[in-house]
C-alpha cells in the first residue's frame, strides 16, 4: 500500500476526506451519545468519538472512491471528487480509506469488545453501501436503512457500552430519532442525485416512490426524528425517566 505526496494531491486527499459536509452532523451526534447515556467526558469517550470521525472519513472516502465515473458526468460533482477530477487516482483513494478503516476500528480495542465489534459492523455496513456488487444504496428500502445505521443510530449506541453509561427508554428514543432523521436525510441526497442516478441506472428508494412521495416522506421522518430526538434528549437532562 503507497500512496504518493505532492501539494495538489494533499489538497485531494483533503477534499477527499469530506470534512466539512462530516462536521455538518458529527458534532450533533456525538452530543447526542453523551446525552442519551449520560456518558462522562474521559479517555473512553473521547477515543469512542474520535473512532467515530475516523470510521465516518472512511465511509465518505471509499463513496467517492466508488462513485468517481459516476461524479465524473455531473458537473456539480466532477471538480469536487478529486478522484473524477484526476487528482487521485482509485488505488491511491482505496488506500487512503483503508488507512482512516483500519486505524478507526482498532482504537477501540482500548475500549471493549462490544464497542470493537459494534465499530467493526459500522465499517463493514459503510463500506457495503457504496462497494460493488452489493452496493446496499441502490437498493430500495434497504439503502435509507442502512444509510440510517451507520451514519446516525450506530454513532450514539457505540455511547452505551462505554463504562458507566447509563442506558433507559431515552436513550432507545434517541438512538431512533437520529435513525429516522437520517433516513430522511438518505432521501433527501437522492432527490439531489436524482437526474445522475437515472443516468447511471441507480434504482433507490426515491426512483420507486418518485419525487413528490419522497419528499414527503423525507419531511416525515425529519419531523419525526427531530421530535423524539427533542423530547428524549430533554428528559435525559431533566431526570425525568
Amino acid at each position: 500500500m503507497s500512496i504518493t505526496f505532492s501539494k495538489a494531491k494533499l489538497q485531494g486527499f483533503y477534499k477527499l476526506t469530506r470534512i466539512r459536509t462530516i462536521m455538518e452532523f458529527y458534532p450533533i451526534l456525538i452530543v447526542l451519545g453523551f446525552v442519551a447515556t449520560k456518558s462522562a467526558i474521559n479517555l473512553y469517550s473521547i477515543i469512542t468519538a474520535i473512532s467515530i470521525l475516523l470510521t465516518l472519513v472512511a465511509a465518505f472516502i471509499i463513496n467517492d472512491v466508488v462513485d468517481s465515473d459516476d461524479d465524473a458526468k455531473d458537473p456539480k460533482k466532477v471538480n469536487r471528487n478529486p478522484i473524477s477530477a484526476g487528482i487521485i487516482s482509485k488505488q491511491e483513494g482505496f488506500n487512503f480509506y483503508l488507512l482512516f478503516a483500519a486505524v478507526g476500528v482498532l482504537i477501540l480495542l482500548f475500549i471493549n469488545l462490544h464497542t470493537l465489534l459494534l465499530g467493526i459492523i459500522t465499517t463493514v455496513i459503510g463500506y457495503l453501501y457504496s462497494a460493488k456488487p452489493i452496493r446496499l444504496k441502490s437498493r430500495p428500502i434497504v439503502d435509507l436503512l442502512s444509510h440510517g445505521f451507520f451514519l446516525a443510530a450506530a454513532i450514539v449506541l457505540m455511547f452505551t457500552y462505554l463504562p458507566n453509561a447509563t442506558v433507559s427508554i431515552n436513550t432507545a428514543l434517541i438512538v431512533a430519532g437520529v435513525y429516522l432523521f437520517s433516513m430522511g436525510g438518505d432521501l433527501y441526497n437522492e432527490l439531489r442525485d436524482w437526474v445522475v442516478d437515472r443516468e447511471t441506472g441507480l434504482k433507490n428508494t426515491s426512483h420507486f416512490l418518485g419525487i413528490k412521495a419522497s419528499k414527503l416522506l423525507s419531511y416525515i421522518l425529519y419531523t419525526l426524528g427531530i421530535g423524539l430526538c427533542a423530547y428524549a434528549a430533554l428528559a435525559n437532562l431533566v431526570n425525568l425517566y
